[in-house]
């Protein structure tokens, strides 16, 4: 009984201890398209102190609606406007994965292709705790 209850306590131990800082981001990802505007350099700036992410562009997006109640917060974080021409700002990541398809082929990028004008599908993260933070876990620009 002594051995069970002193290996439960060293795995509750070595649980909490292996806690990830991300931990309490969502394991939900959103997709929507957006055409390119701006992207802008950011130099791996940690933007948020709690998320430890560096920041490596901050791409600026036409046409670029999200509908799900996650989006909320963000969405009224803008100046209310004409949804064509509201401009909106998502976050890339050291982890954010750019590809760039042509027929069957799909090729990982680099954000240079990110050119103004250059229709994506974006696959998004939100993160609770800092709703207006979106970060751009996938990108995929389609060339056909």
């Amino acid at each position: 009984m002594k051995r069970f209850l002193f290996m439960l306590f060293c795995l509750v131990i070595l649980t909490s201890c292996s806690k990830d800082d991300r931990s309490e981001v969502e394991d939900v990802f959103y997709q929507y398209p957006g055409t390119v505007a701006t992207l802008v350099d950011q130099h791996n700036k940690e933007i948020i102190d709690g998320l430890k992410l560096k920041v490596t562009y901050t791409l600026g997006l036409e046409n670029f609606m999200p509908t799900a109640a996650a989006f909320e917060n963000y969405l009224s974080s803008y100046p209310k406007q004409d949804d064509e021409k509201r401009r909106l700002h998502i976050e890339l990541t050291e982890k954010t994965q750019i590809y760039e398809k042509r027929g069957d082929r799909i090729t990982k990028v680099s954000p240079a292709v990110l050119e103004a004008g250059t229709d994506v599908q974006l696959w998004l993260r939100v993160y609770p705790e800092y709703t207006t933070f979106i970060e751009a876990v996938q990108i995929v620009v389609n060339r056909d």
